[in-house]
């Protein structure tokens, strides 16, 4: 950190470093505003011996989506997203790129099956409680 902060005059520069976080190994990240200050940092930390930069590797976003329907693939999400951010996908490397990660199962699924025999009127259960209902419920 002394030997950074000597590298880095930043009353004589001019540049404003935001963060400066210590990292593993030995490793200091610094962040700044803008390109111009990275620029005039980085020329200052490359006059000093021993010292190196190295600029990090920009990973693509990570998208959370919830309430998704079980029935749709993991084929359907992506074409979905897709054509909902082609504005934003112009890259075709970008486009293909997109896959699902992880994919957790809710134990509601979001799907209605009709052929269950709850919704029958010959279960007894739903003919006990549209009993209990009807009897509550005054009809003029």
């Amino acid at each position: 950190m002394d030997r950074i902060r000597s590298a880095i005059d930043l009353v004589e520069t001019g540049a404003r470093v935001d963060r400066v976080l210590k990292a593993k190994d030995k490793k200091v990240v610094l962040s700044c505003a803008s390109r111009d200050d990275l620029q005039l940092v980085k020329v200052c930390v490359l006059r000093e011996e021993g010292l190196a930069v190295l600029e990090p590797k920009i990973n693509n976003p990570l998208v959370c989506l919830r309430g998704v329907l079980s029935s749709y693939s993991n084929e359907d999400i992506i074409d979905q997203l897709r054509t909902n951010n082609k504005q934003l996908l112009t890259d075709t490397e970008q486009a293909e790129a997109m896959r699902v990660r992880y994919r957790k199962r809710a134990r509601n699924q979001h799907i209605c099956h009709p052929s269950h025999n709850a919704f029958s009127y010959e279960c007894k259960e739903r003919q006990k409680w549209d009993g209990i209902a009807r009897s509550r419920t005054s009809y003029c």
